[in-house]
């Protein structure tokens, strides 16, 4: 994530103001590299749906720093404090977990032999969808769609890569070095790492105010 959004952040302006063919590739390689980040975040983040004790604290964490970050990350991407236009990536997983959270209720509520149950799991998909794509977050409504694949194909790896990567395909085809992340995901054991999470949320606004300052820094000289 770091190496894309310094390809996006920094090499992206200087390649507008030099016009230069060495920084162009540079910036490709970086941002072909970060297209690995996604699927792990989304891997990652519905495992915590499954083995988090406190559901109400992890969305409410992912509201927080989403909200936290936005105006770092509008200044490093765009250089304006304020751009409707996109949102960063943690409203993305905090619809992606709020959704994993209305369909795991729907699914203890109506049992297992419901038929409704497939029609509202289907109409939570939309709705949620939807919203990311009308307040433009990162990755959209795919980025909804892979959260959901990560854990309803969770027990199927190679359908749950393949879903991953046609939904990512279909944003930019770009996208294809993502399937760099699979075999990280493969080796995944169902054992729990060691904890970190404040380091981990904290790194988020950190490192885009430092590429605030970086590219504030280089658009000025």
């Amino acid at each position: 994530m770091l190496i894309d959004h310094i390809g996006c952040a920094l090499l992206e302006p200087l390649i507008m103001h030099q016009n230069s063919d060495a920084l162009f590739y540079l910036n490709w390689l970086c941002r072909g590299i970060g297209r690995i980040a996604f699927p792990i975040y989304s891997f990652l983040l519905a495992e915590g749906y499954r083995h988090t004790g406190n559901k109400r604290t992890y969305i409410l964490r992912l509201a927080i720093f989403g909200f936290t970050s936005e105006i770092p990350y509008d200044l490093a991407f765009t250089g304006r404090s304020v751009d409707w236009e996109y949102q960063n990536v943690l409203f993305t997983l905090f619809l992606g977990f709020f959704t994993l959270v209305l369909m795991g209720k729907i699914r203890t509520y109506f049992g297992r032999y419901s038929a409704l149950k497939p029609v509202l799991l289907t109409v939570i998909c939309i709705a949620a969808s939807t919203l990311a794509e009308f307040i433009q977050c990162d990755y959209g409504a795919a980025g909804v769609l892979i959260i959901v694949s990560m854990d309803l194909l969770r027990n199927t790896k190679s359908l749950r890569n393949l879903t991953c990567e046609v939904l990512l395909l279909s944003l930019h085809p770009m996208e294809l070095t993502a399937c760099l992340s699979f075999p990280l995901l493969n080796c995944y054991n169902d054992t729990r790492g060691s904890q970190s999470k404040q380091r981990m949320y904290m790194f988020y606004p950190g490192h885009l105010i430092l590429l605030c300052a970086i590219r504030f820094i280089i658009t000025r000289s």
